[in-house]
């Protein structure tokens, strides 16, 4: 299998491998901060991960009245709660329907003049992750599957997917820590990515095949 052909980076990395690896992380991350998602925004546009929970938020809600129920009870304690009920409301009015029992309710409560909404910025610590979170774990599984590394690096000093995508997400601007937040990223979603164990088993194959087959040919 030919390596991908990307500009080799940075001295301090194991090989020439590591480089091309970091390279297409690079790019893969700046691509993610251009081009529309969710609401004109780009993946890793700093609102987004909002924008993506109001809209789950509304879908949530329209999916059965005891939702919506349990969203409007959380609403005073999170800003994008706030805004998707304010939004729902908004687009019950411009289809000319009538409002929910719910929604009547919370929309006479906004009107009135003592109603304090919550600030901007409660509750949205985990929101503004999420997406991040998201678009991590693809780079992650691009990286094993392109690259062939093995997702943690257990007790190998060679990098691995994780320590790759700690590298290329603090040079982004991404502030999302070190190599062990991004292997808590990869527990935290592998086993929907990799349902069973075979699958971990057939990358964790392909990962350690691939690295005897590099080292056999720097030999």
């Amino acid at each position: 299998m030919s390596k991908p052909k990307y500009p080799v980076q940075l001295n301090q990395l194991a090989d020439v491998h590591d480089a091309q690896a970091l390279a297409f992380a690079d790019d893969f991350l700046a691509n993610c901060k251009q081009g529309e998602f969710i609401g004109g925004l780009a993946p890793l546009h700093p609102e987004a991960g909002y924008a993506l929970l109001r809209q789950a938020v509304k879908v949530f809600a329209g999916l059965h009245p005891f939702n919506l129920d349990a969203i409007a009870a959380v609403a005073d304690e999170s800003y994008d709660v706030h805004v998707a009920m304010r939004e729902l409301i908004a687009e019950y009015i411009h289809r000319h329907e009538e409002l929910p029992p719910t929604l009547k309710a919370y929309n006479i409560r906004i009107l009135n003049p003592h109603f304090r909404p919550p600030e901007k910025g409660s509750g949205q610590a985990k929101a503004a992750n999420v997406l991040e979170d998201l678009v991590l774990m693809t780079l992650l599984m691009s990286l094993i599957e392109r690259f062939h590394y093995l997702p943690t690096r257990g007790s190998q000093r060679r990098h691995c997917a994780c320590s790759i995508v700690s590298l290329a997400a603090t040079r982004a601007g991404l502030h999302r820590g070190d190599e062990r937040s991004i292997k808590k990223i990869w527990d935290r979603y592998a086993p929907s990515v990799l349902p069973g164990s075979m699958a971990q088993a057939i990358l964790l194959e392909k990962s350690v095949s691939y690295r005897v087959k590099l080292l056999a040919e720097n030999k």
